[in-house]
């Protein structure tokens, strides 16, 4: 079975890795966070609410490779590969002291054995979902890039997962 990209297999493809990634979320201590989304473009911190999930399609590419080597310009018709770059962001809260003190080293190491649990269920929900999208011919080739931890910004801190999904390129009558 081949894959061919497209807008809205891209999105089911997307919508269906933010639901493999609540699955696991349920299983962690702090749960599923309140408010799970598809962005189209970069996320927006200010409405964390103490727990989100966002994933986002940071840019998308032609390559002749898989995973890519560098970006190309294609001029001819018939590209290998058309790569969308996926960014998964899981926020929670960071405690912030009350004013006059900072957090404690409790409170801290709490809010980082929840980060740790919340980036490992984001990593397995993802390569586990992505595997079988793959063997169902949803997407041809996939890559997992680096999960950075990122924050406190504001309340919120937590990590990004960046992922490459290849598709088969498009091609021209």
């Amino acid at each position: 079975m081949s894959t061919v990209y497209g807008p809205v297999g891209h999105y089911v493809n997307v919508t269906g890795i933010a639901e493999c990634i609540t699955e696991r979320l349920a299983e962690t201590t702090a749960g599923i966070p309140n408010r799970v989304c598809i962005y189209p473009g970069g996320v927006a911190w200010d409405s964390c609410e103490c727990g989100m999930l966002a994933l986002t399609t940071t840019r998308i590419a032609p390559s002749s490779t898989f995973p890519p080597v560098a970006p190309e310009v294609i001029i001819d018709c018939g590209i290998p590969y058309l790569v969308a770059t996926l960014e998964i962001t899981m926020l929670r809260c960071i405690p912030q002291g009350d004013g006059k003190r900072p957090p404690t080293c409790v409170q801290l190491g709490a809010a980082t054995q929840i980060q740790y649990e919340d980036a490992f269920a984001v990593w397995q929900g993802t390569l586990c979902c992505l595997r079988l999208m793959r063997h169902a011919g949803f997407v041809q080739e996939f890559s997992m890039g680096v999960q950075t931890f990122t924050g406190p910004q504001g309340m919120c801190g937590g990590s990004v997962l960046t992922v490459d999904l290849g598709y088969l390129g498009p091609c021209c009558d």
